[in-house]
C-alpha cells in the first residue's frame, strides 16, 4: 500500500463550506474544531469562508462567538489566531424548507465569492436529520445553488452524513431524491467516524506492519471484539433518538465500518472504489443477524 491515506501538501480549491445545522451539537463538537485543525495543518485556501444556517435566530457575531466558546471547549485554544479563523465565519438563520432562506444564502454566497475571492465554489454540508435532508436538497435545486456552470470554473458539493435513511427502501429512495438534484460527482456520503485518527490508522496497522499483517488472520485470531463506548448521555438529542435509536445511529454505520476494516481483505490501492470493493465482500459474507444472536438493553 504505497499510496497515502493522507496528502500532506494538498490543499483544496477556494471555496465555501456551507454548514446546515451549525447551531447543533455535531458542529460545535466536531465539524468546528475539524476545520479549524485543517487551518494549523496548512490545509485551507487563504481564499476561504465557512457559512452556518440553521433555524436558530443569531446573527454572524453572535455564530462567531459561540463558535468561539466551541473551540475552546472542545480544542482548548483561544486568541488572536482564533480570532483570524473566526473572521471567515458567517451565519444565515431560516428554515430549511422555505424558499427565501435559500435566496438569502444565494446572495450572501455571492458576496462572498467578491470579497474572498472563492470562485463560486461550494460545497454544502448537511450537518441535520435526516428527514431534513430532501428539503435542503430539493430547495438547493429549486434555487439554482446546485448547478456547476458548464465550461467556467466552480464546482457544488453535497455532503450527506449517516445515518441514510431508515432502512434500504428509504435509503433508495434518499439515494433517487438526490440524484434528481445533483450528479454523482457531487455527491458525498460520508460517516464522520471514518476520520478518527485511530479508524484511519486500522489499514496501515493492519496492511503496512510486519508484524501484524501476515498473522492477521482467522489461524491466528480467535475472537474480535468491537466496543463503543460513549462518555457522556444523549445532551439534548432525545428527541433524535426516540425517533432513530442508538442501533441506527452508531450500529450500522460506524461499526459496521469497523468490522469492515478489521476483516477487509487487503485491497488494490487506496482509491475508494478499491477499499469500498473489499468493504462489500465482507458485508456480503455476514450471516444475516437474527434476533436470537442478539442481546439488547437500555439504561433507565
Amino acid at each position: 500500500m504505497t499510496d497515502s491515506l493522507l496528502v500532506p501538501d494538498r490543499v483544496p480549491d477556494p471555496c465555501v463550506l456551507v454548514i446546515f445545522g451549525a447551531s447543533g451539537d455535531l458542529t460545535r463538537r466536531k465539524l468546528i474544531p475539524a476545520v479549524w485543525h485543517l487551518q494549523q495543518q496548512g490545509r485551507l485556501p487563504e481564499q476561504f469562508a465557512l457559512v452556518g444556517g440553521a433555524r436558530s435566530a443569531m446573527s454572524p457575531d453572535d455564530f462567531r462567538a459561540r463558535m468561539g466558546e466551541a473551540l475552546h471547549e472542545f480544542v482548548g485554544v483561544g486568541g488572536d489566531e482564533v480570532d483570524h479563523f473566526l473572521s471567515h465565519l458567517d451565519y444565515v438563520s431560516g428554515d430549511p424548507g422555505d424558499a427565501g432562506f435559500y435566496e438569502r444564502l444565494g446572495t450572501r454566497l455571492q458576496q462572498i465569492d467578491e470579497e474572498r475571492g472563492t470562485a463560486g465554489n461550494r460545497c454544502f454540508y448537511c450537518s441535520v436529520p435526516p428527514q431534513v435532508y430532501l428539503p435542503i436538497i430539493e430547495q438547493l435545486g429549486n434555487a439554482g445553488l446546485h448547478r456547476e456552470a458548464q465550461g467556467e470554473p466552480g464546482w457544488v458539493r453535497i455532503v450527506v452524513e449517516k445515518p441514510f435513511g431508515h432502512d434500504l427502501e428509504s435509503a433508495r429512495d434518499l439515494n433517487r431524491s438526490i440524484h434528481a438534484v445533483f450528479a454523482e460527482h457531487q455527491i458525498f456520503r460520508i460517516d464522520h467516524y471514518l476520520g478518527k485518527e485511530m479508524v484511519q490508522n486500522l489499514m496501515t496497522l493492519r496492511f503496512g506492519n510486519r508484524i501484524f499483517s501476515p498473522t492477521w488472520n482467522r489461524d491466528n485470531i480467535a475472537c474480535v471484539m468491537i466496543t463503543f463506548n460513549d462518555p457522556f448521555g444523549t445532551q439534548g438529542r432525545g428527541g433524535y433518538f426516540d425517533e432513530f435509536g442508538i442501533l441506527r445511529d452508531v450500529m450500522q454505520n460506524h461499526l459496521l465500518q469497523i468490522l469492515c476494516l478489521a476483516a477487509m481483505e487487503k485491497p488494490p490501492s487506496t482509491a475508494p472504489d478499491d477499499i469500498r470493493d473489499e468493504k462489500v465482500k465482507v458485508l456480503k459474507s455476514i450471516p444475516a443477524i437474527v434476533l436470537e444472536d442478539v442481546i439488547i438493553g437500555q439504561y433507565v
